[in-house]
């Protein structure tokens, strides 16, 4: 098990005298989670043997999460990331090869992998005097509340796959909040693996956009044709760029964490890694992604230690480079004028415009939204069908009261602002990496009206800072 460093007495440990360049990224359980995330499931693609991802890859997930989680590893974490990093490529490599299938069994594989978390969270709030654990307990409740009514409505499965995107992000939260011991361990872990997949998934995000693979056009050409347009067009500089990720919002979730994490690391490592990750958080081409980070940079401007404020200067060093390097294509500097100017111009924004009309039409729908729909409507593709909403909606507000109804979803989000303003309160009692934390849910929550942030692998960075944050506040309460 991966041991943490402590600081000595009476010395607060900032982020970089916590991160030795590479420490912990070499060991036997981050090669192993390395190898269950991505390599096994591109040698078994390389070798004609891609059936066996869509069977064997989440059976493989659960299993090495279950012995990590057993071990009371901190790579545990690790794997989770690494897992909802990488699940989405693997899945369209195994549609290239043996056809596209809407509803993937890959995709399971991080959720299955997230489910050990249960074993630690759930016994911690059912012993005595859980701290945190009464607002975690109610979002959980309200969750089986909603799953319940899509059992009573005839959708037991496609409830519970959906119960598992809303409920794996509770829980790991709790995994960390659960055990205060390993959380400077956690945190470790948690920092490298966002910093490692966010500088890979940057990378490739960036070859995406320039010459997409073949099995990303194909991908998005399947998309388009059942009606997802949202990823772009399958061709150079056409593709709204989702790298390894299974959508741009995803993407941006996880390279804002990258960015905020790539901080606690020496400005050596720091700046490199800064560049490629915002210069894709651009190709992104998703707004509130763009406004989240900005708040998050100036939520550690504004409550970072002094000697941790200078690192913003990094990071609008980043931001100014890698605006000069996207400026350098006419391609990009197209595409991200066009998106740009839509800030300004948002009564002619087409997207803009229909999450406007959503919150419309719910205002206008009383029937069925006082107990909700229930999970499993496809993420509100098919509450009208269901007889509970106004059609296709996106907005993760609306969405959940769609899906929850009026009373659940008020005590979800109710419980939900009670454990954020816990972790802005613990920013000054956690020197050093409080405000990272903050940041981070800064830049999360401020999404919610727009994106369904908090469901899946959109909230899984949120929900890591939110279990840290709260650890802390375990140890120094």
């Amino acid at each position: 098990m991966t041991t943490a460093v402590q600081p000595k007495a009476g010395v607060a440990a900032g982020p970089a005298s916590r991160l030795a360049p590479g420490a912990d990224l070499w060991g036997v359980e981050p090669l192993l989670c390395a190898m269950v995330a991505l390599v096994l499931p591109l040698v078994l693609y390389l070798t004609g043997l891609s059936a066996l991802n869509r069977s064997f890859y989440p059976g493989l997930a659960f299993v090495a999460a279950g012995i990590l989680q057993a071990r009371r590893s901190p790579w545990y974490l690790g794997l989770c990331i690494w897992l909802f990093a990488a699940s989405p490529l693997v899945r369209r490599m195994t549609d290239y090869a043996l056809g596209f299938e809407p509803a993937s069994t890959v995709l399971l594989a991080p959720y299955l992998a997230c489910l050990w978390a249960g074993v630690a969270g759930l016994g911690y709030c059912l012993g005595p005097r859980p701290r945190y654990a009464g607002a975690f307990m109610l979002m959980l409740g309200c969750i089986l509340f909603g799953f319940g009514v899509a059992v009573f409505s005839g959708r037991m499965l496609s409830g519970a796959v959906e119960t598992l995107k809303w409920a794996v992000g509770p829980l790991l939260a709790l995994h960390v909040i659960a055990q205060p011991a390993l959380r400077p361990a956690f945190r470790r872990v948690v920092v490298l693996a966002f910093v490692a997949a966010g500088l890979a998934m940057a990378l490739y995000g960036v070859a995406q956009f320039l010459r997409p693979t073949v099995w990303d056009t194909e991908w998005v050409a399947n998309m388009r044709q059942i009606g997802m347009t949202s990823a772009g067009t399958p061709e150079p500089f056409g593709i709204r760029v989702f790298a390894t990720m299974h959508s741009a919002g995803s993407l941006g979730a996880f390279l804002m964490a990258a960015m905020l994490f790539a901080l606690a690391l020496p400005v050596t490592l720091a700046l490199p890694s800064l560049l490629p990750v915002m210069l894709t958080i651009g190709l992104c081409q998703y707004r509130a992604i763009w406004a989240g980070t900005l708040l998050a940079i100036g939520c550690v401007a504004l409550a970072g230690p002094v000697r941790e404020r200078g690192r913003i200067l990094v990071t609008a060093v980043a931001v100014v480079l890698s605006l000069g390097a996207l400026s350098t294509v006419p391609e990009i500097e197209f595409t991200l004028g066009e998106r740009l100017r839509s800030l300004t111009e948002l009564r002619s924004d087409a997207s803009g415009e229909e999450r406007l009309q959503q919150y419309e039409r719910l205002l206008d729908q009383n029937d069925g939204l006082l107990l909700g729909a229930g999970l499993g409507t496809g993420g509100g593709s098919q509450v009208e069908e269901a007889g509970a909403g106004p059609g296709y909606i996106d907005g993760g507000l609306l969405m959940s009261v769609v899906a929850l109804g009026v009373v659940a979803a008020t005590f979800y989000f109710v419980a939900l602002g009670l454990v954020v303003l816990r972790v802005f309160g613990l920013v000054r009692q956690l020197p050093g990496e409080g405000f990272l934390y903050a940041a981070i849910v800064l830049g999360w929550v401020v999404q919610l009206p727009f994106g369904a942030v908090h469901i899946g692998e959109q909230g899984i960075p949120a929900w890591l800072a939110i279990g840290l944050a709260l650890a802390g506040g375990r140890r120094s309460g």
